[in-house]
């Protein structure tokens, strides 16, 4: 139970609502309104600053003074979105989690919504569908309004479905708090920290429930560290998806598919993230090549899976050179998209 104070401050508030941020300082604010103009209202906000060098603190200290359901955790070393999550979800008191990442935004009945679906469906974790959201448009992933209860197996096969019905992010999800899982985090790791603690997670559970409305804007910025390019940090996070893709044929043989199928996209996105800044590592693609071969079968016989990483993994499987083109590609029509 929550005890409401003045000023709008919460003692044990029903959801925390968790966002990294670092050079935030032109949409942060967007963000930020997007929480307060929920109609749900017994939340935190804890905002992570990841050692920006910009003004996002004190975008942020305006917010503060005037609610002060909302608080401001300081890094004093950059560490990254997922070392700034963990280190709020240690900061938060609320029985629900959520996140929100610094240039996206929720819908106002996101939190009401995702609250009421797990209370109604008895759930420990609820999921909506979102918008990509560009500079001037923005398009719905899934509207079809259609509810649906997974159990574990099933949350964990769709987790392993590129275009299933659970994504691999966190900011579309609502979690009771004594199910989530804590956060595995390495240095090495940049890209698939959610993923990582969606498996984990998964594991804790015995039921999500899933509705097909979408209530979040996911941005799509080219300084997300998906879209920016190829680092080796981002090369080894490879080997992050395939201990869990062990993990998962390992123990749930049913899904040995589906998991390779995942391990073998994930590969493809690396080898294209080189064609958006031009950083090629020959010693990275010639063992991901290698993988892709290995594991492309499984990836063929997922129905699940669209035609295009079909056709993607067997141009590879050909010459990474095609796979490349492919990418040089997409980065200039992505870029002519955002602007």
């Amino acid at each position: 139970m929550s005890i409401e104070l003045a000023n709008n401050l919460t003692i044990n508030p029903k959801i925390s609502i968790i966002v990294p941020m670092f050079n935030v300082e032109d949409v942060i604010s967007r963000a930020i309104e997007s929480v307060l103009a929920q109609t749900f209202s017994d939340w935190e906000l804890i905002l992570v600053n990841d050692s920006s060098q910009d003004n996002t603190m004190g975008v942020c200290s305006g917010f503060c003074e005037k609610d002060s359901r909302i608080r401001i955790v300081n890094n004093t070393e950059r560490g990254g979105a997922g070392f700034a999550r963990d280190k709020g979800l240690k900061e938060a008191k609320g029985e629900y989690i959520a996140f929100l990442d610094g240039d996206d935004w929720y819908e106002p009945e996101y939190l009401q919504t995702l609250y009421k679906l797990i209370v109604d469906n008895d759930c420990q974790v609820s999921s909506c569908s979102h918008y990509l959201a560009y500079a001037n448009k923005r398009s719905a992933v899934r509207d079809d309004k259609k509810l649906t209860v997974l159990n574990k197996l099933e949350a964990l096969g769709s987790l392993h479905e590129m275009d299933g019905l659970i994504s691999s992010m966190l900011w579309d999800k609502l979690f009771k708090r004594e199910f989530l899982a804590e956060f595995r985090l390495t240095e090495e790791i940049v890209v698939g920290e959610d993923y990582s603690l969606l498996v984990d997670t998964f594991e804790n559970i015995e039921k999500i429930v899933v509705l097909n409305v979408p209530l979040y804007n996911y941005f799509q910025s080219v300084r997300s560290v998906c879209n920016f390019g190829y680092t080796e940090k981002r090369g080894r996070t490879i080997e992050n998806y395939k201990k869990y893709t062990d993990y998962i044929c390992d123990k749930y043989p049913l899904l040995k598919d589906k998991a390779l199928a995942y391990l073998t996209v994930q590969e493809l996105a690396v080898i294209l993230s080189m064609a958006k800044n031009k950083n090629y590592d020959k010693r990275v693609i010639s063992l991901l090549i290698k993988d892709i071969r290995k594991n492309k079968k499984s990836l063929y016989a997922c129905k699940e899976y669209k035609f295009k990483y079909k056709l993607s993994a067997f141009l590879a499987s050909i010459s990474p050179k095609i796979l490349i083109f492919i990418g040089r590609v997409r980065s200039v029509l992505f870029k002519n998209a955002t602007n």
